[in-house]
């Protein structure tokens, strides 16, 4: 699907026809060296190819004897390091909600080659309501509605309960 026919509803990054006409017409604009990419992407390809990528079998992929009964696998598709971290800092305490998007995008191409099979259903930590009103979102939440839409696995925003 080309991004002029792509909207994303229920989150809050939901984008207007005339923004989709203009991303057609117009290249946009790498989040981390301000080169020109296509295709409606956040990220150029070379920007990218330099994000610290997990491999399958990496220490924080691989199943860990020290992780309590309740946890099987840490799965994480990235190191948490630069790029990433400013990405997740921005999506977090500056509200660049778009970030979710390819954040969540990675993370479901990164478990589409290592799991098998998909998990059941996707349950996004829940922000405290302080915390929530102060920020005006979740970025669990925004995130996981892209993995979820991506791998065609149920999500459910209200199973856990901060407390």
């Amino acid at each position: 699907m080309s991004k002029c026919q792509y909207r994303e509803t229920g989150t809050v990054y939901q984008r207007s026809k005339f923004t989709h006409l203009i991303d057609c017409l117009l290249p946009g604009i790498c989040y981390l060296c301000h080169k020109p990419v296509a295709g409606g992407a956040i990220l150029c390809t070379g920007c990218n190819a330099d994000l610290p990528h997990c491999r399958p079998g990496d220490a924080a992929s691989a199943a860990r004897p020290d992780l309590p009964a309740a946890i099987d696998q840490i799965l994480t598709p990235f190191h948490y390091g630069f790029p990433i971290n400013v990405l997740i800092q921005d999506l977090k305490y500056r509200r660049k909600i778009i970030l979710a998007k390819t954040l969540g995008q990675e993370l479901a191409i990164y478990l589409k080659k290592v799991c098998a099979p998909l998990p059941d259903c996707l349950l996004p930590v829940p922000l405290h309501p302080r915390r929530y009103l102060d920020r005006g979102f979740n970025q669990a939440q925004e995130i996981t509605r892209i993995v979820a839409g991506q791998l065609s696995v149920p999500a459910d925003y209200r199973l856990l309960c901060r407390i």
